[in-house]
């Protein structure tokens, strides 16, 4: 069904934002921060978000939360400023650390 002028115009716009890192050189060929960023784009463009922030950490580990950009992001969430983050992979936002002893399920 096509929207009218109106209906289109009203249509809300749905945002988000982007986190991309790279910790190690090794990292920066196979998930570069540039690949990242393109496909990142590519999914919000493909999924009708429009991108309103670019976070990016490079040369951080995984296991760094105190990463600067990964911070500033945070501090947006528990404020309600972000709805919605687009990550490339989970290892990107962080580090599954278990328990000393634990195995992964």
């Amino acid at each position: 069904m096509k929207l009218s002028k109106q209906e289109e115009a009203t249509k809300e716009v749905k945002q988000c934002v982007l986190y991309a890192r790279v910790s190690l050189e090794e990292q920066v060929e196979r998930f570069g921060l540039s690949s990242q960023k393109t496909e990142l784009r590519a999914y919000a463009k493909k999924h009708g978000y429009m991108v309103t922030q670019e976070f990016i950490d490079e040369g951080y580990s995984g296991g760094d939360l105190g990463r600067p950009a990964l911070t500033k992001l945070r501090d947006l969430v528990r404020n309600r400023s972000v709805a919605t983050v687009i990550i490339h992979d989970v290892d990107r936002f962080a580090r599954l650390t278990l328990p000393e002893g634990t195995e992964p399920l």
